[in-house]
Order: C-alpha cells, then sequence, then structure tokens
C-alpha cells in the first residue's frame, strides 16, 4: 500500500530504526533519533544496492517517487 503525505510526516521514532514501504523499491527510513530519508532498493550487476534519495522533508513524497523512477529508467537502460 503506498504511502501518503500525512503517514510520511506522522511517521515517529521507535527504540531502533525502521522502514515504511511505499511500494516499486522506495520505502521512508526512520531513525531512532526522528531522521527520516528516502531509500530504494535496485539490482546493478546482479548484486542488491541501496541509494539514499534525501531526507524528509527536504525531499517529499512526490520527488522521492520521481526521483525513484528516474533511477529505474537509468537502470533499465544500462541492462540493454
Amino acid at each position: 500500500m503506498a504511502l501518503t503525505e500525512l503517514q510520511t510526516k506522522n511517521a515517529k521514532p521507535k527504540e531502533r530504526r525502521y522502514q515504511i514501504p511505499d511500494g516499486d523499491c522506495l520505502y521512508l527510513e526512520v531513525g531512532k533519533n526522528g531522521n527520516k530519508s528516502w531509500r530504494m532498493r535496485y539490482f546493478k550487476d546482479n548484486k542488491e544496492t541501496t541509494l539514499t534519495l534525501g531526507k524528509y522533508p527536504a525531499v517529499t513524497l512526490k520527488e522521492a517517487r520521481t526521483m525513484r523512477n528516474d533511477v529505474k529508467k537509468r537502470v533499465a537502460i544500462h541492462r540493454t
């Protein structure tokens, strides 16, 4: 299920960092100190790679999704 801007804003820190999936490889990572970062997983050269797209709220949910789509296009181009 995709995240909403309100869910992103209201994500609270826990004892350990945790991830909230948005879908299609994108997720919000919430640190113990309350920092929130957009990250995505993708495969490059048959290895899983994690890319940090930026910190919330400097990078909005909409911007993170756009960046994710751009990265996925670039990765697909390099596979061919």
